[in-house]
């Protein structure tokens, strides 16, 4: 059961990793963005 465990429970990292990686990307992007826009 240990093993089990530790397999879902590295499994949910990953996802909660390849789910987070482009929500920052998108934000580091719209504020780089906001930050271009008046420069325009």
């Amino acid at each position: 059961m240990v093993n089990v465990l530790a397999v879902l429970k590295g499994i949910g990292l990953g996802v909660v990793a390849i789910g987070l990686v482009p929500f920052m990307a998108i934000k580091a992007l719209s504020e780089a963005a906001e930050r271009m826009t008046p420069m325009l």
